[in-house]
């Protein structure tokens, strides 16, 4: 079986094969193209992706071959140009693929080679679940509160920010129209599955479970290894992931535990000069910690590999998922798999994964006042923060003891091609 994978930026393997900055998040589709190659020797498989470079970079490595066009980002909400597509056209042709798994529908290349190809099935993953997110224009998080803490040339930058938006409503146009040309859809959750089924019934829909990195199988949490009263929560460049609640919630703590610490993974600006591309939401983030005086009590780490970002959760007390809107965040389930005792918005899929007072604790969105209240609680009772994270732990385990996600995987392509 040929197998061609979109991706729509470089993230995992392929980034570190073709010598590309390594992005923050992605780093599970290493696992899930090692189980996939694992369950089927027969497959050959293409990754496929663009970004900003002079050429295009190919590389074979055994069965897999790693392609990064130079076509520049993918664009959202609006269509990829005729010249760009014609180059993605040229390379599917060239790779004669038996089918073509696009992961995610976060943007527009998806819908545009929906219109071109039609002799090939199409199926995608749900990662971004555009027509959900797009409910929340900037996570609500208003461009005109951002410009409160903004100084005039980042309040200019903050228009752009308001114009993303209004992609990310377009996008959402997009993807539905993506999914109904679709071969198959499939998830690991029913919130990410049903609501497009609900729209879309005739679309063929397919549960699978990414794989959770070794690293946080082989490692445990302990409550006594961490530093006291801090914190780990998901990368974040944008309101969506809602690291502004978290630092409005540890402003509330300070006084009562001076020494907290608010540990951020992830990259915060791509390109140089960091003061004019740093993404407008971190500048505002650094405004608000500024404003708190919380600038002992935050840390931005960059961007890590697994090894580290497993590091860093075993030195936290605590791990928080705060976004306003999320599916199947992998960092979440790492942590719960490591056995710590975690916090999550009650939001998206959470609720299929987070079980109140028993494997995490949960509150709304909006309301950082409880999320104060629940860090709070597990910082100042150790015991119950062991129970949850013993809890969690096992819970992740019996999800994922008879998991093989390769396998899966082929028997959905399987399925799809017997269509």
């Amino acid at each position: 079986m040929n197998i061609l994978w979109i991706l729509n930026s470089p993230i995992g393997r392929i980034s570190d094969v073709l010598h590309l900055s390594r992005a923050q998040s992605g780093t599970w589709i290493d696992g899930a193209m090692d189980s996939l190659l694992s369950a089927d020797s027969t497959v050959k498989l293409t990754i496929l992706t663009t970004s900003k470079i002079k050429n295009t970079l190919r590389k074979q490595e055994g069965r897999v071959e790693y392609i990064c066009l130079n076509l520049g980002r993918c664009p959202r909400g609006k269509s990829t140009s005729k010249s760009k597509l014609a180059v993605w056209c040229s390379e599917i042709d060239r790779i004669r693929p038996d089918i073509i798994h696009i992961w995610g529908t976060e943007f527009s290349i998806g819908y545009d080679l929906a219109k071109e190809i039609k002799n090939i099935p199409i199926v995608y993953r749900i990662q971004g679940a555009i027509n959900a997110i797009s409910k929340y224009p900037n996570g609500h998080l208003s461009v005109a509160k951002m410009k409160q803490e903004l100084s005039l040339l980042d309040r200019l930058k903050a228009n752009k920010y308001n114009k993303d938006s209004r992609f990310m409503e377009k996008q959402a146009e997009m993807e539905l129209a993506m999914i109904g040309e679709s071969s198959a859809i499939f998830s690991d959750n029913e919130w990410a599955l049903m609501q497009y089924q609900m729209k879309l019934p005739e679309i063929p829909v397919y549960f699978d479970k990414l794989p959770i990195r070794q690293v946080f199988y082989d490692r445990k949490w302990s409550y006594d290894a961490a530093r006291p009263n801090s914190l780990f929560c998901l990368a974040g460049r944008t309101a969506y992931k809602g690291i502004h609640q978290v630092i409005e919630a540890i402003a509330l703590l300070k006084k009562e535990f001076p020494d907290i610490l608010l540990r951020v993974p992830g990259s915060i600006a791509s390109r140089n000069p960091k003061w004019l591309f740093e993404p407008t939401y971190i500048t505002y983030l650094k405004q608000l910690i500024k404003k708190y005086g919380l600038e002992n009590n935050v840390e931005f780490l960059g961007a890590l590999s697994s090894e580290q970002m497993a590091d860093y959760m075993l030195k936290s007390n605590v791990f928080v998922m705060p976004s306003v809107i999320e599916n199947e965040s992998a960092t979440l389930r790492e942590a719960m798999m490591l056995g710590m005792p975690v916090v999550s918005a009650f939001v998206g899929d959470i609720y299929e994964t987070v079980v109140h007072k028993e494997t995490g604790l949960l509150y709304r969105y909006e309301e950082y006042e409880l999320l104060a209240y629940h860090i709070k609680t597990l910082l100042s009772d150790s015991g119950f923060a062991k129970q949850l994270g013993a809890n969690a732990m096992a819970f992740m385990e019996k999800e994922y003891e008879n998991e093989n996600y390769g396998k899966t995987l082929v028997q959905i392509y399987q399925n799809v091609l017997k269509k």
